[in-house]
């Protein structure tokens, strides 16, 4: 597993995922591998799961990396409350640095804490149509996802959430497929402008994240803006 601060590790890790999703055989196979990537790829995850419900309905676990983490999605259906299915149903991403202190959920954060579970992040995967989506991941560490490793889990869940789009043949993954596409511009921007391959171009950008505690994405937008400014200047006549 990766530690986060490992950038080169983490794009290695990161690039060896999208590979792997991609070559999958099948819906089930690929959502199998995002949960069993997610533990390999992501410091501090130690179990994995993906979620997705129709509005108004139940959730349903599609798939996990073991017994435990669907026992945990079952119980946040039954209470429906918790990280999971907050990031679900109303905010993208929801985390808890401790469960042991957790005052939003307390039914669930006590249940998991009994469980040997002491940090959850959940990250919505997708919506489509009356469908959404998340990837679960959980800690028995308090503290374990950090700003930088949640920023590492989104990009994972970006390219995780294009793997299960395709793979189903839906096209309303917009926000994963800009978010993909402008990180890609941008590692592609610093390749170019320092002579450096795919690999090492996205270690500096993930390392630039980091030491200027900025998002990764947001970095990735702001760098892809900048370079399209220059160029359009550098075609205007008066330039």
């Amino acid at each position: 597993m990766a530690n986060s601060g490992d950038s080169q590790d983490v794009a290695q890790l990161l690039a060896d995922a999208a590979r792997d999703f991609e070559a999958a055989p099948g819906t089930q196979a690929t959502l199998d591998e995002v949960c069993d990537r997610a533990v390999a790829v992501i410091a501090g995850c130690r179990r994995a799961g993906i979620i997705e419900a129709r509005r108004e309905q139940r959730g349903r676990t599609l798939a996990t990396t073991s017994p435990a983490s669907e026992d945990l999605h079952d119980l946040q259906y039954q209470l429906g409350d918790g990280p999971c299915v907050t990031a679900l149903w109303h905010d993208r991403v929801v985390w808890s640095d401790d469960l042991a202190e957790e005052q939003r959920w307390p039914k669930f954060a006590a249940a998991a804490v009994e469980r040997g579970i002491r940090s959850a992040l959940g990250i919505q995967l997708y919506t489509h149509a009356d469908t959404l989506g998340a990837l679960n991941l959980y800690s028995d560490t308090p503290g374990a996802f950090d700003e930088v490793t949640r920023d590492v889990a989104q990009v994972f869940a970006a390219h995780a959430a294009v793997a299960i789009a395709e793979e189903r043949g839906h096209a309303e993954l917009a926000r994963a497929l800009v978010t993909r596409q402008q990180i890609g511009q941008a590692t592609g921007i610093l390749a170019e402008r320092h002579q450096l391959t795919t690999d090492e171009a996205f270690t500096l950008l993930v390392r630039a994240s980091q030491n200027s505690n900025t998002r990764l994405r947001d970095l990735a937008a702001r760098l892809v803006a900048s370079e399209n400014d220059v160029r359009r200047r550098s075609r205007s006549p008066d330039a």
